[in-house]
């Protein structure tokens, strides 16, 4: 009976968090900031509720499902080739740690994985990862796309040409390890500076407002159906966690260290993490290369197949996605007071202006003009409308070019794919790379722990980074 009970308690639970989420989802009149804070509050409540009621495992707020079963394709996969599997963690050694890595880790591999490695860096930095704006149109936080979306259109100067270099040398020397820690701590001084900069002109009398309200919050949830899209969103999110993992598992097996269990992290209903329990008896045993191996192995799939997804991404968007799309100008705002308020609604897409055919911005420009009460009339797909110009030579509309698929099956079905390779491509490598900061339960923690003798130093690094994560998360509580 105790056992019905907790089953109905918990179905319960889940029903009525899936409601919230449902209706979180469709409430398209509250900012998505609100509505991914309400989000992670209820997750975070139905995992509480889950777990007294069910005895889970938990940790920081999401709770454990874990099983046995699993790890008969674990070792399936690793019968294969288990060389690949040593050649991709010393070659994400070498992606890991840059050049350092080769007098870190000399006795792990050689000259030839070192040059392959610092290439692959090169790749990465230079062809790759400037792409990543094609994935940030599909994340839903306005704070986090435009500061992106500027950073990579930012004009260059000799200033900023000192500064790239000097990253792709940070880059270079540490790989993406060294340029994760010095970017968390780059971007958490520049608050601390904002801050300063504000409480001493608070101080003065003459406050500085614009110096904290442009800051970038440096930490953001990506929460499927609120930030980023439902489906694919959450088929990215199980295959790295899937991809990352599994890598573990399978450079365990490699070195002959048994698994325990397979499992999720889960939060409320969603999950946020996966694990794979080798037997940490026999991994302490092991030489400090084979453990170095299996750790940084989740890391090294997660890159490699952050490139793959790369390579889908250009070949789809180069094939298929041209004949997918669609692009149409919609009213995104009507301006108050002016001669289209309360007239026509926002969202109304605009087929015709003054008898033009409008398919896209260039189109909408040539069929515009600004002369002073001229009678302007537009076609939209919510009816028709004469309306007469103000002295601006305007009717108060504002417009925004949206970018979709074509209502066919075939074209959605394309589009889904192109946003699961673009969140694919980029979290891949942010997963991977933020897995590197010496920060516990991180993987980075635990190589740092097997290299760094001064385990003083080490804490202190860790507190540095921690407290800097900590600093990015302000912005949302002032900014913008």
């Amino acid at each position: 009976m105790e056992k019905e009970n907790r089953a109905i308690i918990s179905a319960i639970s889940l029903i009525v968090g899936l409601s919230i989420f449902y209706y979180l989802i469709t409430l398209s009149t509250v900012s998505v900031v609100t509505r991914a804070v309400i989000a992670v509050i209820m997750l975070f409540v139905l995992s509480a509720i889950l777990v007294q009621v069910n005895k889970f495992k938990h940790l920081f707020g999401a709770f454990l499902l874990g099983t046995k079963s699993g790890s008969k394709l674990i070792d399936d996969i690793t019968k294969l080739n288990p060389r690949f599997w040593i050649a991709l963690a010393d070659w994400g050694t070498v992606m890991s740690f840059g050049i350092l890595s080769y007098f870190i880790f000399r006795k792990q591999f050689g000259i030839k994985t070192l040059v392959v490695g610092i290439i692959s860096l090169f790749v990465m930095i230079g062809i790759i990862l400037p792409y990543s704006a094609i994935a940030f149109q599909f994340i839903s936080i306005p704070q986090i796309t435009q500061s992106a979306s500027s950073a990579q259109a930012a004009p260059s100067t000799p200033l900023g040409m000192i500064a790239s270099y000097i990253w792709l040398g940070v880059v270079f020397i540490g790989g993406f390890g060294l340029y994760v820690l010095l970017t968390i701590l780059y971007a958490a001084l520049g608050i601390l500076y904002g801050l300063a900069i504000f409480l001493y002109s608070l101080i003065s009398g003459a406050p500085n407002y614009t110096a904290i309200s442009s800051q970038t919050p440096g930490v953001a949830p990506l929460i499927p159906g609120i930030t980023i899209p439902l489906l694919a969103g959450l088929a990215t999110l199980a295959i790295l966690l899937i991809v990352h993992e599994f890598s573990h598992g399978i450079l365990a097996r490699v070195a002959k260290v048994k698994i325990k269990q397979i499992g999720l992290l889960v939060l409320g209903f969603i999950p946020i993490g996966a694990f794979v329990e080798p037997e940490m008896r026999h991994v302490k045993k092991l030489k400090p290369e084979k453990q170095i191996r299996i750790l940084v192995g989740g890391i090294a799939a997660n890159l490699l197949f952050s490139i793959i997804f790369f390579v889908l991404l250009i070949l789809l968007v180069t094939y298929l996605l041209p004949n997918a799309l669609t692009t149409k100008i919609i009213i995104s705002a009507v301006v108050p007071n002016s001669p289209a308020f309360g007239i026509i609604p926002a969202g109304s897409q605009i087929l015709q202006w003054n008898g033009h055919p409008i398919q896209n911005f260039s189109s909408f420009t040539n069929a515009t003009s600004s002369q002073p009460f001229e009678l302007t009339t537009l076609v939209t797909d919510k009816g028709s409308y004469s309306l007469t110009s103000n002295a601006a030579g305007k009717i108060g509309v504002d417009i925004a070019q949206l970018t979709g698929p074509k209502p066919n099956l075939a074209s959605n079905i394309i589009y889904f794919f192109y946003t699961l390779f673009s969140l694919s491509f980029l979290l891949n490598f942010l997963v991977g790379a933020l897995n590197l900061l010496p920060i516990p339960s991180f993987d980075g923690w635990q190589i740092y722990q097997l290299k760094v003798k001064n385990k003083k130093v080490l804490r202190y690094i860790a507190a540095i980074a921690v407290v800097s994560i900590l600093i990015l998360i302000l912005p949302w509580f002032y900014a913008h």
